[in-house]
């Protein structure tokens, strides 16, 4: 039986996420027109001046991942699968992603999911 239910609604809180440009174009009457704005995208940017090798993680800010079971399955002798959607609410309170998107992973791999960001990671001053 599984841990998961449909309609469950998972908040991952404490996920990084960092300043990004968006770069666009519109056409109208007068031609083209390119814009910038700035936004939030999740993840992190990282730091490889180390002189250890190792990779060091950076955010701007930290949000939300917004997880939607939508069902699961146990397909005879395979792992259980989870059926989901996932969103995001950035450091600002905006709420953005896919919600029609289904996504598919094990239960096992859902569960890593729920845990927050895979990588240890700092925010930045």
């Amino acid at each position: 039986m599984s841990k998961y239910i449909a309609g469950q609604v998972i908040e991952v809180n404490g996920y990084p996420f960092v300043r990004t440009v968006f770069s666009g174009a519109e056409w109208d009457n007068d031609g083209l027109h390119e814009y910038q704005l700035v936004g939030w995208k999740p993840g992190c940017n990282t730091d490889r001046d180390d002189p250890y090798g190792s990779i060091n993680f950076f955010a701007d800010a930290t949000g939300e991942m917004i997880l939607t079971v939508v069902s699961t399955h146990k397909p005879g002798r395979f792992a259980e699968r989870v059926f989901y959607t996932r969103q995001w609410r950035d450091p600002d309170g905006k709420v953005f992603g896919a919600e029609n998107k289904l996504r598919i992973t094990s239960a096992a791999g859902f569960t890593m999911l729920t845990r927050g960001y895979r990588h240890d990671f700092e925010v930045s001053e």
